[in-house]
């Protein structure tokens, strides 16, 4: 399944808590909904089975989804030609969360069957952004902080956001 596909399922649980997540996959009728419920109930039972953190208070911190290698085949066509079919499949990475105080002291850390140290992060839930007017002032004093902790990164980005901008303006096919 395509990456493009996937990730209209996959923003839809985004930040939402692992059982609520779990449900909506289920009722959704895109065919990616599926692929993404199991590999959420794996996740949920490996957090279970491996941290001993109840289901309950987990959440989607992260899911990302990439492009996998390219299945090509071919397919006649007139004048003894050959078009390529391009089956893509998607790398699906998915981080799953504990809600702040639902994690015991005794879980923080702990050792594990092959004595290695596994540290169990706590997180917060997303917070509601704050909202407020930016004058043009206030943006370009912001711009100047970002470019002085990350000059290489800020100008990387600004390339790599019109490029982007462009190909998703003029896609050949729509969604």
């Amino acid at each position: 399944m395509s990456p493009r596909k996937v990730r209209l399922v996959a923003n839809l649980i985004k930040g939402m808590e692992a059982e609520r997540a779990v449900v909506e996959l289920q009722y959704r009728l895109k065919r990616a909904a599926l692929p993404l419920c199991k590999l959420l109930q794996s996740a949920i039972a490996n957090a279970k089975h491996n941290f001993q953190v109840e289901k309950g208070g987990l959440y989607v911190k992260k899911i990302v989804v990439g492009e996998g290698p390219t299945l090509k085949r071919y397919r006649a066509r007139a004048f003894g030609r050959a078009a390529t079919i391009r089956n893509r499949t998607s790398h699906v990475s998915l981080v799953l969360a504990v809600t702040e105080g639902l994690v015991s002291p005794s879980q923080t850390g702990r050792e594990t069957k092959e004595g290695v140290r596994v540290k169990i992060t706590k997180s917060k839930k997303k917070e509601e952004p704050v909202v407020r007017d930016l004058t043009t002032e206030d943006r370009h004093e912001e711009q100047e902080r970002q470019q002085e902790k990350h000059p290489l990164q800020t100008e990387h980005a600004a390339r790599v956001r019109t490029q982007g901008f462009v190909r998703r303006m003029f896609r050949r096919k729509a969604i």
